[in-house]
Order: structure tokens, then sequence, then C-alpha cells
């Protein structure tokens, strides 16, 4: 069982440099300590709509989510690793929420890296939800057709945060949103037929889109960084999170 995650979105200050990011962190990351599983990913779509838009635009921004053994080795990484000294010093901008995980289910590359849960619901508060999935080539059309649709779905939903999504659809794309309430998520992923997220899932059913899908909730912990309030969808809404689980934690990430 995964204790604890973090996700992180990087403008890099070039595509060069995302890349070289990239490479050094498949090298590296299976020698972190803690880390039990990493997928990191660029940003294809367009940027001031979370990438949701198809277009290509923004090769420098990555989104990585991690599973790590414990808060501690999160923190270890975050202080001294040279991958994470890239997110202080060589990037535009670079933000990290870290969570808890509560739920999961489905697998990706047939696994599910956050394994069974026995953390409770939460009562009341923020969440942050990951979608990570697969598509065949011959839905690629069908997948983007869809994922295009998304967009004023979920970037206009009651209670959204903000949302993003990154990531090649046939070897993985993911889609991580953080709301005000479980409910408000709810009422966009189980909504009425034709509405929300309901319209992509009664697509995928239909027609057989996605491969496979995992999809976690998260209790939202703390933020950390800053982040680009032209390509951040309600930037104002994050920062009045941040602020709040500032005040909530004192900046603890202990679980």
């Amino acid at each position: 069982m995964t204790v604890f995650a973090s996700a992180h979105i990087a403008d890099h200050r070039s595509a060069r440099q995302a890349h070289t990011w990239r490479r050094q962190l498949s090298q590296r990351a299976p020698a972190v300590r803690g880390l039990r599983w990493l997928k990191a990913m660029t940003t294809l779509g367009d940027a001031r709509q979370g990438g949701f838009a198809v277009v290509p635009n923004r090769l420098r921004r990555q989104f990585a989510i991690a599973a790590w053994d414990s808060p501690e080795d999160f923190e270890a990484f975050y202080a001294g690793s040279p991958l994470a000294d890239a997110w202080h010093h060589d990037c535009d901008y670079a933000w990290h929420v870290l969570l808890k995980p509560w739920r999961s289910s489905g697998s990706f590359n047939g696994s599910d890296p956050f394994g069974e849960l026995e953390t409770p619901e939460p009562e009341s508060g923020p969440i942050a939800v990951l979608t990570l999935g697969r598509c065949p080539w011959r839905r690629l059309s069908a997948f983007t057709g869809e994922g295009t649709a998304l967009t004023s779905r979920i970037l206009g939903a009651n209670g959204l945060i903000t949302a993003l999504t990154a990531g090649f659809p046939v070897s993985g794309n993911a889609t991580f949103s953080l709301w005000e309430r479980t409910d408000d998520m709810r009422r966009f992923a189980y909504g009425p037929r034709g509405e929300g997220h309901g319209a992509t899932i009664d697509a995928d059913r239909r027609r057989g889109i996605l491969e496979e899908q995992i999809r976690v909730r998260f209790v939202p912990l703390a933020i950390r960084g800053n982040w680009d309030p032209s390509t951040t969808p309600n930037s104002d809404a994050v920062a009045g999170l941040a602020s709040r689980l500032q005040s909530k934690c004192g900046g603890r990430v202990g679980v």
C-alpha cells in the first residue's frame, strides 16, 4: 500500500532542457530511495487550457506523478536530488502537490502502483483525482475527439480548483484535477448522461477507446512552488487552496 504521493508540474526553460530532464529521470529514478513508482509525461496540448486543447505548443512542460514509501523519502529526494534541483533552479515555474492516496482502482501497464488502500474516505474538504490510461493506435482519433470535448466540460465544472492533462494516449495520458469537495467531483464524473465526464465514460464504454486505466483519489496535504497564472486554469483558486493547506498543516506532510 502506498501511503504518500506527489504530483509535479514544471515549465522548463526550453524543450531541450525538458527532454534532458526526462532522460536523466529514466536513468536515475530506479536508484531513488523509497520511490515506489513514477510516471513522467510531456504536455502536448494548449497549456493555457491545462493541456486539454490539441495545440502542440508546450513541450517544455513536464507533469510527473510519483508514489512513495513514506513522506520522509519524498522530502529527502526533494531536498537533495539533482532531479529535484532542476525544479528549483532550471525551470521558469514548478509546483508540487503533496498527496495522501485514499482510493485506487484499475491498472496501468498491468499493475496498480498504489495497491490496496485502507484509508477512509474524507468527510469533507478538497480532493485530488488522477486518471491515467492508454488507448490503442486504432482508437487514437476517437480519444482525441473525446479529449477535446472534455475541455469545456471540466474547466467549467462547478467546484473545480484546477485541472491539467499530459502525455501521449498510446503510451499513457493523464488527467490530474483538484476539487473543492468530493461531491463536486462526483457530480462531474457521474452526472447525467451527456454532461460532465459521464459523456466521456459513456463513449469509452460504447467504443472501447481505452485499453486500461487507473483512477486514484487523494487528499491534498500541501502545495509548494510557483505556477504560471497564464497557463494554470483558475490560478487564484490554486493559490487559495495552497494557503488553506499551509494554514491547516503548517507545511508538514507527515501522514
